[in-house]
């Protein structure tokens, strides 16, 4: 199984962002540099501690990680990406909010430092998570920046039961929920059987016997 690429889409929308919201910052170039390396630094900083928490798990389970980026500093760089990205509609909300230029200048420079750090998360927690599937072999590492409670991506790491013979696919119920359903190796798994939830691919789950995972 090789490792699927991370975050791809973010890193690409991110790197729009950042030159964004360096043009939108109107700010004297050693100005907005401090706030772009500012940025990096901190980004850089929460991807790697993000990726050393990912990697503890991996030891601990030895199989496949699901990494779900779901803590409230990330989530708030959301809109300041879309805000970076809508220069404009960033800007008339900015004069609306204040009459100080000195504000001004500061609230764009904390959009620019904040894209700036989106993009280093996302770069330094993909380079350290190709790394770590790099170094453990046969390791998907799924990764979504808001898991759900509920859905698909919340069903990784869940138990279930084989309610229809999967050779090597079939049906599974978890949490009183079917699934189709497919073993990740292959093999053929008996109704009753006790499975555990890898991976996913759409609505499709990959399944692997309970004991042997």
């Amino acid at each position: 199984m090789q490792p699927r690429p991370f975050g791809i889409t973010h890193v690409g929308i991110a790197v729009v962002a950042v030159f964004l919201s360096v043009w939108f910052a109107e700010a004297p170039p050693r100005l907005t540099a401090v706030a772009v390396l500012g940025g990096v630094a901190l980004g850089t900083w929460a991807g790697v501690m993000a990726g050393r928490r990912v990697e503890s798990r991996v030891d601990r389970s030895g199989g496949v990680v699901l990494y779900a980026e779901d803590s409230m500093p990330y989530v708030l760089l959301w809109p300041i990406a879309v805000l970076a990205l809508l220069p404009f509609a960033s800007g008339a909300m900015i004069r609306a909010m204040t009459e100080s230029s000195d504000a001004q200048l500061v609230l764009r420079l904390l959009i620019c430092g904040s894209t700036a750090a989106w993009l280093a998360h996302d770069v330094a927690m993909g380079r350290r998570l190709r790394r770590i599937a790099a170094e453990r072999g046969a390791l998907d590492v799924q990764w979504f920046h808001a898991r759900s409670a509920v859905g698909p991506e919340g069903m990784i790491g869940k138990t279930g039961e084989v309610t229809s013979s999967c050779a090597p696919d079939g049906y599974v119920r978890v949490d009183g929920e079917l699934w189709r359903a497919e073993t990740i190796d292959g093999s053929s798994l008996g109704e009753g059987q006790r499975v555990i939830v890898r991976r996913l691919n759409g609505l499709v789950l990959f399944v692997e016997a309970l004991e042997r995972a």
